[in-house]
């Protein structure tokens, strides 16, 4: 299922990184016309992660090389 943004195309709701140095970054499949909303939870260890995003990345900031667990919606 797509998010109703203008992004029918895109099937990359959901996923997993694993960060470098504490960060991640994603590529949308394809560009949104307004930005998605992401949630994210670090998989490995209790700890915090900041999640933005823009029309066509996601990037994500915590610690280490941790998995980081991701859904996004509009």
């Amino acid at each position: 299922a797509a998010i109703g943004n203008g992004a029918a195309g895109n099937t990359d709701l959901r996923g997993h990184l694993t960060l470098a140095a504490g960060a991640g970054t994603y590529s949308f499949l394809k560009a949104y016309t307004v930005a998605p909303t992401c949630t994210a939870a670090d998989t490995t260890s209790v700890a915090a992660v900041r999640v933005q995003t823009t029309t066509t990345t996601l990037t994500l900031t915590g610690t280490g090389t941790d998995v980081v667990s991701y859904v996004c919606a509009d």
